[in-house]
């Protein structure tokens, strides 16, 4: 009967545990009548816009492989006269590459931007700028080879007062030139295969950006044009 009556106790105490530990539901507040709202439903990432009482509605839905994401900041910026939220989630990840020499260093990022009137939509073009990603490690070496530069709430507001920012942003044509050899990729990310590369002052158009990658458009002295995806921070528009 003791061990009853101890059961009894404990499975309250176990149950409120429970609860406590598998508990995700957090709140941010932008401004006196607007707040994101997020929880978690089975492995969903549930977000919410709210009037910061009781009037809210879903914004969007996460779901991502073997774990539950979650929201690492939230703020709104005016951009072009519109209210844009800006929203980061996060979760762990260490998957590896298929040449077997790169993995996440454990955290991915995606930064996820709506335009918020009346109802929100999705903003692809300023959503696509800041992009996703992760730090990436030499499985070899232990040592980071890649950083993802958008994993913080400062270095997205910093971003967003950046002259390249703003050309893009008001669809300005935007040339560079490249400051030291760099690799073409095929993607907007990391990569041991390349498409080509360029050289010291070689000169080129972007695109589209991603992350701090330029898809830029270059053509070579044999009036061949050659596309892809070079790191910033091998041109002069990353280091003026």
């Amino acid at each position: 009967w003791s061990v009853q009556i101890m059961l009894k106790k404990l499975i309250p105490c176990i149950i409120f545990f429970f609860i406590c530990c598998n508990s995700y539901a957090t709140e941010y507040k932008l401004t006196d009548n607007i707040c994101i709202m997020s929880d978690i439903k089975n492995d969903l990432l549930l977000v919410y816009k709210s009037d910061c009482k009781k009037e809210k509605y879903l914004l969007d839905t996460f779901q991502v492989p073997n774990d539950i994401p979650k929201i690492d900041f939230v703020f709104q910026e005016e951009i072009s006269n519109k209210k844009n939220i800006f929203f980061s989630i996060s979760y762990s990840d260490s998957y590896r590459d298929v040449n077997n020499k790169t993995n996440y260093a454990d955290t991915y990022h995606i930064n996820y931007v709506y335009q918020c009137e009346t109802q929100c939509k999705f903003n692809k073009k300023i959503s696509n700028f800041f992009g996703n990603g992760g730090d990436l490690i030499n499985i070899y070496t232990n040592k980071i080879i890649y950083k993802f530069p958008y994993s913080s709430e400062k270095s997205i507001k910093n971003e967003l007062k950046s002259s390249l920012f703003k050309k893009w942003i008001y669809n300005k044509k935007i040339q560079g030139k490249v400051i030291k050899k760099t690799y073409i990729n095929e993607n907007s990310q990391f990569s041991f295969s390349h498409l080509g590369y360029l050289i010291k002052n070689d000169e080129f158009t972007v695109k589209d950006i991603s992350s701090k990658w330029l898809n830029i458009s270059f053509t070579n002295k044999n009036g061949n044009r050659i596309t892809g995806w070079i790191a910033c921070n091998d041109t002069n528009i990353c280091n003026n």
